[in-house]
């Protein structure tokens, strides 16, 4: 299980809840780790929607580390 990552008018976004439309990183945090805790979800299993949504330069890495501090 995955949480997918995209951005705000992709047109591709199903009606599924652990598909996150990419907004203000703290908020974006915070919606994303509270998936991860109910689903049981690890950080190293959030990722983009494309490459080109959420786009190249969305800052995964500072999303991941911030999700990794958050888990442990």
């Amino acid at each position: 299980m995955v949480i997918v990552l995209h951005k705000e008018d992709c047109p591709d976004i199903p009606e599924h809840s652990l598909h996150v439309k990419v907004k203000k990183m703290d908020d974006l945090v915070d919606e994303v780790f509270s998936l991860m805790q109910k689903y049981k979800i690890p950080f190293h299993h959030v990722e983009p929607h494309n490459r080109n949504c959420p786009g190249l330069k969305f800052p995964l890495e500072e999303l991941e580390h911030k999700l990794f501090i958050l888990e442990h």
